[in-house]
């Protein structure tokens, strides 16, 4: 009998060579590859139902792929689809146009989430952009209530605690991500940040994970809600009201 694997790195695309996204998403589909060398993986790629000539690009990656192509109700619907049907012990995130450096540092985060059996980890970010400066946003758990502490690309999570959470809320258009980060924190969700840096880049922005220790703390910035609210509706509130 076939052993599952560790992690399903899920993707969700949609006609990405019309895009103009080809070069990039063979990327993608190397830098999965690469991490499979440090830990097994399944790569779940979720197509929306391109007609433009996507899935002559995904067939050259036949057997490397796990792939589903159907019409769905938008990315977060995508993402549920893959997530609910991986069978990975772990799920991570990659978007279409993004792609790892060093895969890695994601499989001693993996590893350390096996130690430690956290429901989920995250990361800092440094950004490298093109013109070579470099950037660290810091993992800001105390602003969760404004904003998205954590890059969502950095977030790894056992896949029957995004089963418990019930995965992305689809009414969501956009933001859904933050969403569910504020109710794994809500949900008090144990989590663990990884010891070494992880190379990564988002579409032209360059990016690797500043892994460090990290406590969960609680805060509100000012008018954060409100804002939210504005894209959201009261969803975000309502995540919030019996807080």
């Amino acid at each position: 009998m076939e052993e599952s694997p560790l992690v399903t790195v899920v993707t969700a695309v949609y006609c990405p060579v019309s895009a103009g996204r080809t070069d990039v998403f063979r990327e993608m589909i190397a830098s999965v590859a690469e991490l499979g060398k440090y830990c097994s993986v399944e790569h779940w790629i979720q197509d929306g139902g391109s007609q433009d000539g996507s899935m002559d690009l995904y067939q050259e990656y036949r057997g490397q792929i796990h792939l589903e192509s159907a019409p769905d109700g938008g990315i977060y619907d995508a993402m549920n689809k893959a997530s609910f049907a991986a069978s990975g012990k772990y799920l991570v995130f990659l978007n279409s146009d993004d792609f790892y450096h060093d895969p890695r540092a994601l499989a001693e985060l993996v590893a350390e989430l096996e130690e430690t059996g956290a429901d989920y980890a995250f990361a800092p970010v440094r950004r490298i952009r093109s013109n070579g400066k470099e950037e660290v946003r810091p993992v800001k758990l105390y602003s969760i209530f404004g904003r998205m502490p954590y890059c969502h690309q950095t977030l790894i999570v056992k896949k029957s605690c995004f089963e418990e959470m019930g995965g992305y809320d689809t009414a969501f258009r956009i933001l859904g991500d933050y969403d569910f980060a504020l109710r794994l924190y809500l949900g008090k969700k144990s989590f663990v940040c990884g010891k070494k840096a992880e190379p990564h880049r988002q579409s032209k922005l360059h990016e690797s994970f500043d892994i460090l220790k990290g406590a969960a703390q609680k805060g509100i910035t000012r008018n954060g809600p409100q804002f939210f609210a504005r894209f959201t509706g009261n969803g975000i509130l309502h995540r919030m009201k019996n807080f």
